[in-house]
C-alpha cells in the first residue's frame, strides 16, 4: 500500500500510515483509528481525523467508496444526518465545543469524507476550508495549541460511549 506520493504518514499518535484509500482501510480494519472507531453501521463509519491534532474534528464516511454526497443512497444520507446531530450534542454536552462546522470532500475517485469540526477559531475554520486540513503551524499561528494525543482519545471514547448509549438505527429512527 502507498500513500498519495508513495511515502508513509504519521497519524496523531506517530504511527506511520500507508494506504492506497485511508477511508477504506479503516472500514476493512488494515488501519485502526487511534482510540478505535467511533461508531460503525452498515452504512457509514466514524472516526477522529488521524492526522489534524484537534479534539473534536471527526470524520464520517460512507462504507461505500464514492466520491460525491450526490452519489450517496437515502439510507447513507440519513446515516450521516443523524451522525452529525450527535456529534454536535455530545461536544456540546460534554464541553467540548459549542457548535461544529460541517465540511465535505469530493475529489474525484477518492473516497468522499465529511468532516464535523469543532469550532474553534474563525480564521482557523477559513484556513481549514481553504486548505483541506489544520497543520499545527496554522494552529499556531492562530494562537491555538494543537491537541495533544490523549485528549484526542478522551473525546474519541467520549463519543463512543455516547453512540453506544443512543439507539442510532436506521430502522429505530424511522419507525
Amino acid at each position: 500500500m502507498t500513500w498519495l506520493d508513495g511515502s508513509g504518514v504519521k497519524d496523531i499518535i506517530g504511527r506511520d500510515i500507508c494506504c492506497d484509500c485511508l477511508e477504506c482501510a479503516l472500514k476493512n480494519k488494515a488501519v485502526i483509528s487511534p482510540g478505535g472507531m467511533i461508531y460503525e453501521n452498515e452504512y457509514i463509519i466514524i472516526h477522529p481525523h488521524l492526522f489534524v491534532k484537534l479534539k473534536g474534528f471527526i470524520v464520517i464516511s460512507p462504507k461505500r467508496h464514492v466520491s460525491r454526497m450526490s452519489d450517496l443512497t437515502e439510507e447513507e444520507m440519513y446515516s450521516v444526518g443523524q451522525a452529525i446531530a450527535y456529534i454536535k450534542l455530545c461536544l456540546k454536552l460534554n464541553q467540548i465545543a459549542d457548535d461544529v462546522n460541517v465540511q465535505y470532500i469530493e475529489e474525484d475517485g477518492k473516497h468522499l469524507e465529511i468532516w464535523v469540526v469543532a469550532k474553534i477559531h474563525p480564521l482557523l475554520e477559513e484556513e481549514i476550508n481553504k486548505k483541506h486540513i489544520a497543520s499545527d503551524d496554522a494552529m499556531k499561528y492562530y494562537g491555538i495549541t494543537p491537541s495533544e494525543p490523549i485528549e484526542i482519545l478522551y473525546t474519541v471514547q467520549i463519543l463512543k460511549t455516547y453512540f453506544k448509549a443512543k439507539t442510532f438505527t436506521l430502522a429505530a429512527q424511522k419507525e
